[in-house]
């Protein structure tokens, strides 16, 4: 098997592994807030799980808070329970936050598979989470990133057996290998488009882990907004009334991602922002989430995503695991005496 088929293989054994890597997870309070530290595939896991225990209506849902930076915000206290995630385990940003959690006496878990962050915690008698280190990037593994967090969530009290048992549940009905045929094909239909992701506020993450997927593994621009917020502004760059606008617009493909329990008004937005599309001849896919349940939406619509960004890099001729340009640039940070950017 190649790496993908060896992913999808694996991505239902991640997520229970993950679960499994926070049993025994031992860290006294009770805890008002969470917030996660961590870049990239290591930060947005934790985003599609905030958007899934909203609609479960998880009382810890609206103050859940996701960190993608140096310094934590001021508001955190010892009543936020601080999650450092890091694939690597040598995330500078990452550490950052975790040195100065350190250093203001915070409640903290870490969440890594080794490196510096491993290290920390283990010298310092942390509560640490490790996953397994098996995939070759943070965007392979990330089904390890979800199960581990949900896990502490439950160790932490911060969810009840109850959403436990339903994701368990739940997620035993995934199956990646069915989306193969649906990603190669819409992967052959962006061919040398630029692809510009609209959704919902509600699922605002998708469009944006669609974004990154592209960027990273096809190494293409790739955009995401969402409704209702992009008809006041961006829809006005669909007007059109010079040649000139029309040059810059070709190149685009607008693929708009929608749920059947969408606010009955956003799919209105959509229904117009689509006629309208049509009658300005923007070429665009309007693709359904698919799933029995609102969790299994989710998952399919990432899944159609490693799809689509693996077999959109094959078209191009490009290994979508390399990431050449990010490599330089971390050199490019030591050599300014910065700490290593590992993988996220």
């Amino acid at each position: 098997m190649n790496i993908i088929e060896v992913y999808f293989s694996s991505l239902l054994s991640q997520f229970k592994k993950g679960l499994e890597a926070a049993k025994g997870l031992k860290i006294s309070g009770q805890f008002q807030r969470v917030i996660v530290c961590g870049m990239g595939a290591s930060n947005w896991p934790a985003w599609i799980l905030k958007t899934w225990l909203k609609a479960e209506k998880v009382p810890v849902a609206p103050h859940f808070y996701l960190w993608a930076d140096y310094q934590l915000p001021f508001w955190v206290d010892k009543q936020t329970l601080v999650i450092i995630s890091s694939f690597s385990g040598n995330t500078e940003e990452t550490i950052s936050c975790l040195n100065e959690a350190i250093k203001r006496r915070l409640p903290v878990v870490l969440l890594t598979t080794n490196g510096q962050i491993k290290k920390i915690g283990e010298e310092k008698f942390l509560p640490l989470v490790v996953f397994p280190s098996d995939m070759p990037a943070a965007r392979l593994a990330w089904g390890y990133n979800f199960g581990s967090l949900l896990g502490i969530f439950y160790q932490t009290g911060l969810i009840k057996k109850d959403i436990l048992d339903k994701f368990i549940f739940q997620i035993n009905q995934i199956s990646p290998f069915s989306f193969k045929n649906q990603g190669r094909r819409l992967a052959e239909e962006l061919k040398d488009r630029i692809p510009l992701f609209y959704t919902s506020q509600t699922n605002k993450v998708l469009g944006f882990v669609w974004r990154t997927k592209i960027n990273e593994n096809v190494k293409i621009p790739a955009f995401n907004n969402y409704f209702p917020d992009l008809n006041h502004y961006e829809l006005s760059m669909y007007t059109l009334t010079l040649s000139k606008q029309r040059d810059l617009l070709d190149k685009f493909y607008i693929i708009i991602f929608q749920d059947k329990n969408e606010h009955p008004q956003i799919l209105k937005r959509i229904k117009l922002t689509t006629e309208l599309l049509k009658r300005k001849n923007i070429p665009f896919k309007t693709i359904e989430l698919k799933g029995k349940n609102y969790l299994l939406r989710l998952l399919n619509c990432l899944i159609l995503s490693d799809w689509v960004s693996y077999y959109l890099a094959q078209s191009y001729g490009i290994d979508f695991l390399k990431t050449e340009l990010q490599e330089e640039f971390k050199k490019k940070c030591l050599n300014a005496g910065m700490a290593e950017l590992a993988d996220a």
